[in-house]
């Protein structure tokens, strides 16, 4: 799977989620498109300004589609390419990955 500059996850009734995985370089954007019928969140693992774990939540409405620049959660410098995951859940739903009773997450490969 080679790197791009922008990749786009697309959000389904199901649930579902095109592609589970993509790659992209760490100067790129990742795009969030919602097609399931019901406001969400996605919320990304990734680092903040002091390489600490943390969840960047990103609200995504029904119809609505999201850029996310892949600097606002990986972790600059990297040599290696790096897995982050996320998940997605209805806003205000209970627990990450719940979207219509079902669990959603994917992988965001982000290369040096």
């Amino acid at each position: 799977m080679s790197a791009q500059e922008t990749i786009e996850f697309t959000i389904a009734e199901g649930p579902t989620l095109q592609p589970e995985q993509a790659s992209v370089v760490y100067g790129g954007k990742v795009v969030f498109l919602n097609t399931a019928n019901a406001d969400v969140e996605v919320h990304i693992n990734g680092f903040d300004s002091d390489h600490n774990v943390n969840k960047k939540i990103t609200p995504v409405g029904n119809g609505q589609k999201v850029v996310v620049p892949v600097a606002e959660f990986a972790k600059r410098g990297e040599t290696v390419a790096v897995t982050y995951q996320f998940s997605v859940m209805e806003q205000g739903g209970e627990g990450d990955g719940d979207l219509g009773g079902g669990k959603v997450s994917g992988d965001i490969d982000v290369t040096p």
